[in-house]
């Protein structure tokens, strides 16, 4: 026998001949009452030198209490096909339903598998109610509880492989844990469904028998059923009686089916497997798992790609899987409008070249807001009908909310005229989990249990949010046992929702951790977003506390404050035009560490960072020369040259005597700071410089992805250079700095700490203590609530999203690896495709955006107005490589073959991991 061969018998015991069609479908319109009886079965699974049954059936005493015809004892039918009980192993329980589980005490040797779901299903606040509780029997419960305590009972949460081929698939919808069987056969791979469907019918009709908990997932179990299913017949009902005419019969018992036999009869029903329906032949399936701007984006292209290709009749159903709204992602239109964005919004716009709204290119954020009517009333933004206010310019900084609001716009634009040959569905919930079902089909499990198919995947989840840490869980620890003492202790290892800081009470003292935007998020939450507020007077800004603020303290690792955007001097599109920092000298190091040491690897801190470094001071000379310099002959002076390492490392040049003295410097830096940003991105050579590492990202990119950079330069690029730029040049508004000195001035906020700072806990004071250790004595500050106000780095070893946990628990999905180096994110291909635990790549599934930081390098910066972006093709390359297979699945015989194997060559297998790297990152 075939090692992937088995024998799959179905054994009719039992039948209930007075059931009426009607009342087997829940969705009844055209059914009549012309008899339909119920038979009962159990199934038996033979092959390899093992049995597993499945299911148990009831006795004799059973069928004469529910009214049932009791045909054979289950115990005599496995004699028939030569199985003794007592000698069976493994048991299979679909479900705890009286006609599944009655006979336990059959088989004393056996292993019981059942779904973690069915059992809480069955002993937990659902039998409190009679009509859930009808079909189960307490007796039925108790065994399998005592088969629980003698460890004979195996408790599955999910899907699960058996061995040799045999699979269970927690399906639910009949019951909270219904389990299918699917197994190898000599006619190919059959579906055992028990009760998720009673009758073939059920499933042609998709119509449930009316004994269902979620008639969504019922729905979804037939799916997958008919993806499991290898051809004609393969999915197998629980109780049709058409199962002993279809299947041939066992010649010396007429009531037991030979379902690894070719069918002998089909009695007029539609044969069921994969494609077996209109529905499952003719509609593929995308799902867009987060609905945020990459979400969004992802969208516009499928939908562009989709019209422009023939699909021969085929329908496309885009599910869209997000509990918000769809296109806002982390930028709610609920939030306090205090929360601004950093970057210039006239800069800011979610439509890509070519784009499906208004032609060429979509409005700008900036461009919608005129257009919705928002004028700039004082330090808010309004709808004005009267002309209130002033006219929004190109050099705004708008709320976050109007970002919000805008990519919500978005969407409706981009759907508002689909093609026929596309349904999209917004599905409000979170994935959970998602299973590759076969080469083509996914299963995607949502968080409250609903299970949906999709043909194709994408991943847009964006931010998230880590596990907590160690120091996570011992500051939350702290702040727990403190309240005895200090009712206001608290922590908070994130900040968002901002809301949930409103609950801090106005005579605490709060500690932020961290100087970057999100600790801006947290100060504009405590202090204007509780009623105070800043006015302009002749020479500098004020506030004006309205007495709910609590006192603020500011603290990080070097306590550097983040530097203002300048005045952008450069219009829309126009940028820093590289001389040294460019795609070709990156080309040009490739080639010279190729022909040195024989990998194409560069070493960040010697051969990258110099030329970033040159381009900076090259920059930082074109604002002094009112851009008049010849690159060809442009030398950095000493003078320069120091003044980059001071922007890139101004502590190298300081030291501090107390904490005061740096009180003052930090002070001075932001005015000082401020000075430049009020100059402007081209005339301060301060901010020229400084945006040279956002007008070269594309050169850093090559540099840097997918392992372009030695493993332990990689790191110090990660951990030292990525936190530098982001202090210097992608820093907030110059507004915000602004507030910042103000705030200090009004006494609400102060600096506490210092470089090299530590944050100890104060048990008798119930506070968290900043201690500063800069003069002879150590300085110390007081906190009732500490703050962490850093946005997390995604990494599936650390994010708390079970959807993480999940991929890579499966092996869907690894974590990016740089030799041993982990700098964050999932493994993709070039093409963006998933890579799995064995280094294959996943045809059908891509992701995008943050969670894959790591093989990429900045991937959350939203898209520019009429410029290509990384943001835009990205968005295109997984659109376009999903309408390619769609087309191949309907190309002729000639052209899909030639297709196939181009495909085959841009796919190979990925490099297997070590395992010492693998234990590195774990």
């Amino acid at each position: 026998m075939d090692s992937s061969i088995f024998e799959v018998y179905a054994l009719r015991y039992a039948m209930h001949e007075g059931r009426k069609a009607s009342e087997n479908f829940l969705f009844h319109e055209d059914q009549h009452s012309s008899p339909m009886p119920l038979s009962f079965y159990l199934w038996a699974i033979k092959g390899l030198g093992r049995t597993v049954v499945v299911d148990t059936g009831f006795d004799e005493s059973m069928a004469r209490k529910r009214g049932r015809t009791f045909l054979h004892s289950p115990k005599d039918l496995l004699s028939d096909i030569g199985i003794k009980a007592e000698d069976v192993t493994d048991v299979i329980i679909t479900h705890m339903h009286y006609d599944h589980c009655g006979n336990l005490g059959l088989f004393p040797k056996a292993k019981y598998h059942i779904q973690e779901a069915e059992m809480a299903y069955c002993t937990g606040r659902s039998m409190t109610y009679s009509l859930l509780r009808r079909p189960f029997e307490s007796k039925n419960i108790k065994d399998a509880i005592d088969c629980l305590f003698q460890d004979r009972l195996i408790v599955h949460d999910g899907d699960v492989d058996l061995g040799d081929g045999i699979r269970l698939h927690n399906v639910g919808g009949h019951t909270k844990g219904m389990q299918i069987v699917s197994i190898p056969t000599q006619r190919g791979n059959i579906v055992l469904a028990s009760d998720a469907a009673h009758f073939w019918e059920n499933i042609n009709l998709r119509s449930p028998f009316p004994i269902v908990v979620d008639v969504q997932q019922m729905f979804a179990a037939y799916d997958v059923m008919e993806c499991l299913a290898d051809g004609p017949f393969h999915v197998i009902p629980g109780h049709d009686p058409k199962v002993l005419e279809i299947f041939p019969r066992l010649p010396n018992n007429a009531d037991i089916a030979i379902l690894h036999a070719e069918p002998v009869e089909n009695h007029g029903l539609s044969p069921i497997a994969k494609g077996g329906n209109k529905e499952a032949a003719t509609v593929s399936r995308i799902a867009i798992v987060g609905m945020g701007p990459r979400g969004i984006s992802v969208l516009e292209k499928l939908i562009k790609y989709i019209e422009e290709v023939s699909l021969d009749g085929q329908e496309v159903e885009i599910m869209m899987i997000d509990p918000g709204p769809c296109g806002e992602g982390a930028h709610s239109s609920d939030q306090h409008e205090d929360l601004l964005i950093n970057t210039v919004a006239s800069q800011i716009s979610i439509f890509g070249l070519n784009s499906l709204v208004n032609g060429a290119h979509g409005p700008s954020l900036t461009e919608w807001a005129r257009q919705a009517g928002y004028r700039r009333i004082g330090n808010r933004y309004r709808i004005s009908n009267s002309g209130e206010g002033e006219a929004i310019s190109d050099a705004d900084y708008l709320p976050r909310r109007l970002l919000g609001q805008y990519l919500g716009w978005a969407f409706e634009q981009m759907t508002r005229s689909l093609p026929e040959r596309i349904q999209i569905r917004h599905i409000r919930r979170r994935v959970f989990d998602l299973r590759k079902i076969d080469d083509e089909t996914f299963l995607l499990e949502l968080d409250e249990g609903t299970q949906l198919l999709a043909n194709y995947i994408v991943l847009a989840t964006g931010h998230g949010t880590r596990s907590p840490t160690e120091t996570d869980l011992k500051y939350q620890s702290f702040a727990s046992t403190a309240e005895n003492i200090n009712p206001s202790a608290a922590y908070y290892r994130s900040p968002y929702p901002t809301e949930n800081l409103a609950t801090i009470h106005e005579r605490a003292c709060v500690a932020i951790q961290g100087l970057g935007l999100t600790a801006y998020d947290v100060i504009s939450s405590l202090t204007s977003a509780r009623g105070g507020w800043f006015r302009e007077t002749k020479d500098r800004l004020e506030y004006i506390p309205s007495g709910n603020e609590p006192r603020i303290l500011l603290v990080s690792r070097n306590c550097l404050p983040f530097a203002a955007r300048g005045i952008n001097q450069k219009g829309l599109t126009g940028s820093h035009q590289a001389a040294f920092f460019t795609l070709k000298s990156v080309d040009s190091l490739r080639h010279t560490a190729i022909v040195a040491r024989g990998s194409p690897r560069l070493n960040y801190e010697h051969e990258v960072l110099p030329l970033i470094k040159l381009e900076m001071a090259y920059a930082y000379r074109l604002a002094l020369q009112d851009g008049k310099v010849d690159p060809a002959e442009f030398v950095p002076s000493d003078e320069e040259c120091e003044a980059i390492d001071r922007l890139l490392d101004p502590l190298a040049y300081e030291k501090f005597s107390s904490l005061e003295h740096f009180r003052d410097y930090f002070r001075r830096q932001v005015e000082e700071d401020l000075r430049h940003a009020c100059l402007g991105n081209l005339t301060s050579p301060v901010k020229a410089a400084a945006d040279v590492l956002r007008d070269t990202r594309e050169a850093l990119r090559a540099a840097v992805e997918f392992g372009g950079l030695t493993p332990s330069s990689h790191r110090v690029f990660v951990e030292s250079f990525v936190p530098t730029a982001n202090r210097i040049s992608f820093g907030p508004p110059k507004q915000r700095n602004a507030e910042l000195l103000a705030l200090m001035e009004a006494g609400v906020l102060s600096v506490a700490g210092g470089p090299g700072n530590e944050i100890e806990l104060d048990r008798e004071r119930g506070q968290f203590c900043i201690v500063s250790r800069l003069g002879k004595e150590p300085a110390r500050d007081y906190a009732d609530v500490l703050i962490s106000a850093r946005l997390d780095v995604y990494s599936p070893l650390t994010d708390s999203s079970p959807l993480s946990n999940n991929l890579l628990a499966s092996g869907i999905a690894r974590p990016y690896l740089n030799g041993d180096y982990h700098p964050g994110g999932l493994d993709i291909s070039q093409d963006l495709k998933v890579i799995d635990s064995k280094g294959c790549v996943h045809d059908r599934l891509w992701a995008i955006g943050i969670p894959i930081e790591g093989p990429h390098f900045y991937t959350h910066a939203l898209p520019r107005s009429s410029k290509a972006s990384r943001f835009s093709l990205d968005a295109e390359q997984c659109a376009l490589q999903i309408v390619e297979v769609l087309s191949r699945r309907h190309a002729s015989p000639s052209v899909k073959n030639q297709m196939e194997e181009e495909h085959k060559k841009k796919h190979q297998l990925q490099p297997a991991r070590t395992e010492e790297a693998t234990k590195k990152i774990a």
